[in-house]
């Protein structure tokens, strides 16, 4: 009777400190879980960077083949603010990689210059663009102050 009274209170016991170190165990993953998380602190990976410079890329190339489908000689201003969103997209993407350590260069990483020498079309359409909105930032020629 004794020996069975023993093997109840020690497995009772080995029972209590399991479930004690479950509890210790469920707290610290509650720690880690409600933590605030700074958006400056959530890295991307590199795969979800890649794919999103890709996303942009396909964008381009769809406007490039629709300019030159259509022999178009300038861009709607829908298109001039697709192919700017583009731009500072592609810039942060290229920023991400660098930082990460993971930019790879051309042929492989191409930055926002060599895209567009990819696109003729875009590229000259959206310069003209850019030169009818603002001519003087455009060419870095400040006015004259009197």
């Amino acid at each position: 009777m004794l020996i069975v009274l023993m093997l109840i209170v020690m497995v009772g016991f080995l029972v209590f400190i399991y479930y004690r170190s479950q509890s210790r165990l469920n707290e610290t993953y509650n720690f880690f879980l409600n933590k605030d998380i700074k958006p400056t602190d959530r890295i991307r990976n590199e795969v979800v960077i890649r794919k999103e410079r890709t996303n942009i890329h396909d964008i381009l190339m769809l406007l490039e083949a629709d300019l030159v489908q259509s022999e178009r000689l300038d861009l709607t201003l829908e298109e001039i603010e697709k192919i700017d969103k583009a731009r500072v997209d592609m810039k942060r993407c290229e920023e991400e990689l660098e930082n990460a350590k993971e930019w790879l260069g051309s042929p492989f990483d191409l930055n926002w210059s060599e895209i567009l020498q990819r696109l003729p079309k875009v590229d000259k359409l959206y310069r003209q663009a850019i030169l009818k909105m603002d001519p003087l930032s455009a060419t870095g020629v400040q006015p004259e102050a009197n």
